[in-house]
């Protein structure tokens, strides 16, 4: 979809538009792993594999850390968890931002949102005091009329109460709401309280976001004004930006493609779902059931076995 920039300012003033954090807005996986890693070393425990735990984000600091300890035999891992958990948040909090920067492409999509007249809500499983710090020590603070974590609501994320609170906050009106988030929590969030969902595919989830149906599934921060200005007017009968990706196996790499904004957008899909994007194009031209032998014959010279995979990118 190539909306109207006018149709899509009209479509965002007023609108509120709710942000999960972590692995929505903000990479913030080293930071957060390295805290943990680091409080359990000194408890005597092994650390995780960064590969491992980044899945695992969403559950939360204090499940990260009993897992260390699970994992490194500890008999009573519960208490040891709460024995150093005010450690962690310490030396968390000292370096929050050593490391941890914002999505490609957030930064000027908070802007123009905000140009629109939309409000921005961050609705947040982290402590606020900690997400206020982080979004301030990246320059991102201004950009939002409220920040609302775990312990600022009656109820957390999955439950409705965390968003329907969030949105109060800021004076907004629920029923012309966006949720745009990562994981599990964010989609029963979204859904619980009856708003439109936007999951990004490169954040911090067990369940491949796709999988969550959300009515968009953003792969970059550069669509997300148009995702939402579709939402907002109606359009999530129909994902506008992506319905179909076509997936295949080139030379032991899997490549997507996605028809978006009336062409084809190619992404070379890497480890834990993250996209890159392609360094070849595919003609507007070419048809879905000629994919296949276009990528065959665009790297004919080294023939490698082609097998297609059409995934579904929403659900219903």
């Amino acid at each position: 979809m190539n909306a109207d920039p006018v149709t899509d300012l009209v479509a965002l003033d007023g609108a509120t538009i709710a942000f999960d954090l972590d692995g929505t807005l903000v990479e913030t996986a080293p930071d957060l792993i390295g805290a943990v890693n680091a409080v359990l070393i000194e408890a005597g425990a092994k650390p995780l594999r960064y590969d491992e735990a980044r899945s695992f984000i969403s559950r939360g600091a204090r499940w990260l850390l009993q897992w260390g300890f699970e994992i490194s035999g500890e008999q009573e891992p519960a208490a040891r968890t709460a024995a150093v958990f005010d450690r962690f948040l310490s030396y968390y909090s000292t370096h929050i931002a050593d490391k941890s920067l914002p999505f490609p492409g957030v930064v000027d999509a908070l802007k123009t949102l905000k140009a629109a007249s939309a409000r921005l809500v961050v609705c947040t499983n982290k402590p606020t005091d900690l997400s206020h710090s982080l979004l301030t020590k990246l320059d991102m603070a201004a950009l939002f009329d409220g920040v609302v974590g775990i312990d600022a609501v009656t109820a957390a994320k999955p439950n409705a109460a965390h968003l329907i609170e969030a949105v109060e906050a800021v004076g907004g009106n629920l029923a012309r709401t966006v949720m745009v988030g990562d994981a599990d929590t964010d989609a029963g969030a979204a859904r619980a309280a009856g708003t439109p969902l936007i999951l990004v595919d490169f954040g911090y989830t067990e369940i491949p976001a796709a999988e969550l149906a959300p009515d968009i599934l953003l792969h970059h921060f550069d669509d997300l004004l148009d995702a939402c200005a579709a939402l907002l007017n109606g359009a999530s009968s129909v994902n506008p930006l992506v319905n179909e990706e076509y997936r295949f196996d080139v030379f032991g790499r899997t490549i997507g493609v996605v028809r978006r904004n009336n062409t084809w957008v190619a992404h070379h899909i890497g480890q834990e779902g993250k996209r890159h994007r392609a360094e070849f194009e595919i003609p507007l031209f070419v048809a879905p059931d000629e994919l296949l032998q276009y990528l065959d014959d665009l790297f004919h010279e080294n023939a490698s076995p082609v097998r297609p995979c059409v995934v579904k990118l929403r659900g219903g």
